[in-house]
């Protein structure tokens, strides 16, 4: 069951990548990425971590995708082929803004010794 769920979130990773990639209008200074999908065990619900650049962007661009969740989902709804696709939720990754915390703290520890 692991190995269906893990190939499932490839797929979905993979169509939502090509979906924003061609059909959506990102300002030019933003860039977008879906880094990891993760789907329930009933395979009903899935959240996509995405990423964007700039961050000041980012509330921007998921009201934006929310907004257009529906026909984010259609789009998907055709790409695979399955009896039931999960929907969609979209998620911004914060991975980045820890790692430049951490980067922060590691250099004010450096100039303290």
């Amino acid at each position: 069951m692991a190995y269906r769920i893990d190939r499932l979130n490839s797929i979905i990773r993979e169509q939502l990548s090509l979906i924003l990639q061609r059909e959506f209008e990102f300002p030019r200074d933003v860039m977008v990425t879906v880094l990891e999908v993760r789907t329930s065990g009933d395979t009903m619900f899935a959240s996509a971590r995405i990423s964007v650049l700039p961050n000041k962007k980012e509330k921007f661009i998921l009201e934006k995708l929310n907004r257009s969740i529906g026909m984010i989902q259609k789009m998907l709804n055709k790409r695979l082929i399955m009896k039931f696709v999960p929907r969609i939720s979209f998620v911004i990754d914060k991975t980045t803004e820890k790692i430049d915390h951490f980067e922060g703290m590691l250099k004010s520890i450096e100039k303290e010794r």
